[in-house]
């Protein structure tokens, strides 16, 4: 919007400041001759009509033109290509990780995967069943594991591990739907996607390329966040609608000294401050991000709830890349 109506709209306006000793003498020549042919018209009532400059409009463009390169300070001048140029490689700085060949198709691979898993109607233990052993035999071989090396007889190992009265109907509803297995097409459907994810993940944990990718491109935005408020906070003040011009052009137009008015300055200031306002807030995200970044160990990720909360004691904990998709 403000290139726009820095390249519609006229950028600076001049006027002169004073006349020259030429102009003047020639002023009052025209006056002395005018008085000296009608020395008997009576006097008539002088009208404003401002002051006389003698130049006309294409020496009006061109002080504006050279006033507007000389005399105005180059924030006011590009600031709004300043403001498209910082838009543009922040879009580029946040979306490079999205582009760049080498994170995009594992940032691809994993939304895709992730999808569906969500879509999937197969729970953990389920999926845990197709992969290989169940984990209730896991729990059973390594209690018969005990059992022998502790030397406890049948009978008392039975008494021990028996299920008390309140717990059995629990125990019930909670292995009922694991009786049943997976028929055929829906387990190899289910092996299917387990084997995917397997072998994704064997591959992300091998680098860390998305990790250090998005490391790097927060540092250069908040490197990018203090220098954009350090200059544009000392220069806003620059942005004025009244400007004092001298060149160098008194031989083609009789002046030297111009005042201007700089016709974008209002609304340029104004902008000028938004633009900081909206800056400090993406520079605090920025932060924020680069302080959840080196404060937290996003290269690992652990399912020692999941684990828990399952009784799935056979998930692996994860690291590098896969780990930080998943923070």
């Amino acid at each position: 919007f403000g290139c726009t109506l820095q390249v519609m709209q006229d950028k600076i306006i001049c006027l002169p400041l004073r006349m020259s000793s030429v102009s003047q003498n020639i002023s009052e020549v025209g006056m002395k001759s005018l008085f000296h042919l009608q020395p008997n018209t009576s006097a008539v009532p002088e009208e404003m009509t401002g002051r006389k400059t003698y130049l006309d409009l294409q020496q009006y463009s061109f002080i504006n033109q050279m006033c507007y390169e000389k005399a105005l300070h180059w924030y006011a001048k590009y600031f709004p290509y300043l403001v498209l140029i910082h838009t543009l490689v922040f879009m580029v700085c946040s979306n490079f990780w999205f582009k760049f060949p080498g994170s995009s198709s594992k940032i691809e691979h994993f939304i895709s995967m992730l999808s569906k898993c969500f879509d999937s109607p197969w729970t953990t233990r389920a999926l845990s069943e197709v992969s290989g052993e169940n984990p209730e035999e896991k729990d059973h071989k390594k209690s018969s594991t005990s059992r022998s090396s502790t030397g406890v007889s049948p009978e008392e190992g039975t008494l021990q591990k028996a299920p008390s009265l309140h717990s059995i109907p629990e125990r019930l509803v909670v292995e009922q739907p694991t009786a049943s297995v997976l028929d055929k097409k829906e387990g190899e459907q289910a092996k299917a996607l387990f084997e995917k994810v397997k072998k994704f993940r064997l591959h992300v944990e091998e680098g860390d390329i998305l990790y250090l990718m998005y490391v790097r491109q927060t540092v250069f935005k908040v490197i990018k966040f203090l220098v954009i408020i350090a200059y544009n906070s000392s220069l806003v003040n620059k942005v004025r609608n009244r400007v004092r011009c001298e060149v160098e052009v008194q031989e083609m137009t009789g002046y030297k000294e111009f005042l201007c008015n700089h016709t974008m300055a209002h609304l340029f200031s104004k902008l000028s401050y938004c633009y900081l306002c909206l800056v400090a807030v993406y520079g605090l995200t920025s932060l924020y991000t680069s302080y959840w970044l080196f404060y937290r160990s996003l290269k690992e990720y652990s399912f020692e709830y999941v684990r828990q909360e399952t009784g799935i004691s056979d998930i692996p904990d994860v690291k590098n890349d896969f780990a930080f998709m998943l923070h």
